[in-house]
């Protein structure tokens, strides 16, 4: 029986399959304590001392965090890896579901302690004042990366427990690339100063995550389809166009940062029209010249990334012609 890069312990001899089962957990570690490192060298570096010091003084809230969200991911995968082992796919089903709602519970309920409380955690930690407008600024983006690190922790944790610990390795891993292109981005480009480290850090781990999402999606895509109407055809149909579309939602990440960012600076209308033109009048012309080619539902989704990637491209294209405009026009150039 295939199971792709699984790794089944119920299944022969143990301690080969344990360390090969074990190395790429470790390797999940340590690539996430890398995050932290490569931040602190592009910060002190780029942006300075006190830079530096304020995204340090967060350090024990991330750790905090990480700690507790890594640790409710492993309880998780021995539940579910208890029901797996014993062919329980009933119980299985439950512990998935309750993984979801107890997920979405700690997300609502420590991303909006963490908002409003944000300021008192720092200074209960006594933060010096010289930089607690930093530290601030990144703490409260950070914990707007609540969602994708609760979601990474809890998919792999399913994902080990389904017996493919190498996924969630690989997943961090490509987390880690974008972190490092997406700190040099922000730093060096776009000259967001501290905000940019924790937007670099909310990148990669949505990244992380979505990538987690897609391999549960395609463990269990025709269970999640089941949910929602019985039919098999239907089924079949859905799990075709989502095989598709589902690997480049990540790329709704960098569209919605660059066209938020722009709006943010008070250029409203041009996103607005970058999205029209790329979602409507072009989708709409490759979506006519699809159809000539291919003539089922997964031909049509086969637009929608493409349109998601130019809209993108588009948005971050204007958002440096931006930046760019206002380093000439500024009166200390």
């Amino acid at each position: 029986m295939k199971h792709d890069n699984r790794t089944l312990l119920t299944e022969g001899p143990i301690a080969g399959k344990l360390v090969r089962f074990a190395l790429p957990f470790l390797g999940s570690s340590l690539i996430q304590q890398l995050y932290s490192t490569v931040d602190q060298i592009f910060t002190g570096q780029v942006l300075g001392r006190d830079a530096s010091a304020a995204v340090g003084a967060s350090g024990i809230i991330v750790t905090c965090l990480l700690g507790f969200f890594t640790g409710l991911g492993v309880g998780i995968g021995v539940l579910c890896g208890q029901n797996f082992g014993k062919q329980d796919k009933a119980g299985l089903s439950r512990v998935i579901h309750s993984a979801a709602g107890l997920a979405l519970l700690c997300i609502v309920i420590v991303t909006a302690a963490g908002e409003l409380l944000a300021g008192g955690f720092l200074r209960w930690m006594n933060t010096p004042a010289q930089i607690l407008p930093q530290a601030l600024v990144y703490v409260r983006i950070y914990f707007l990366c609540l969602f994708s690190i609760v979601t990474y922790n809890i998919g792999s944790g399913i994902l080990r427990a389904l017996g493919d610990s190498r996924t969630p390795m690989i997943n961090q891993l490509a987390g880690g690339l974008l972190n490092v292109a997406a700190d040099w981005f922000f730093l060096c480009v776009l000259h967001t100063g501290v905000g940019g480290i924790a937007l670099a850090t909310f990148l990669s781990q949505t990244l992380a995550a979505l990538l987690t999402l897609r391999r549960l999606f395609l463990l269990l895509r025709r269970q999640a389809f089941a949910l929602f109407v019985p039919d098999a055809q239907v089924v079949a149909v859905g799990c075709d166009m989502a095989m598709v579309s589902f690997p480049f939602y990540f790329t709704y990440v960098f569209l919605e940062v660059f066209a938020g960012t722009s709006r943010g600076q008070g250029h409203a209308a041009p996103p607005m029209l970058i999205t029209v033109i790329n979602m409507c009048i072009v989708r709409t012309a490759l979506l006519f010249l699809c159809m000539r080619i291919y003539h089922d539902a997964a031909g049509i989704v086969r637009i929608f990334p493409v349109t998601w990637v130019l809209n993108g491209a588009c948005q971050g294209l204007y958002l440096l012609h931006v930046r760019r405009g206002q380093e000439i026009g500024d009166p200390e150039e």
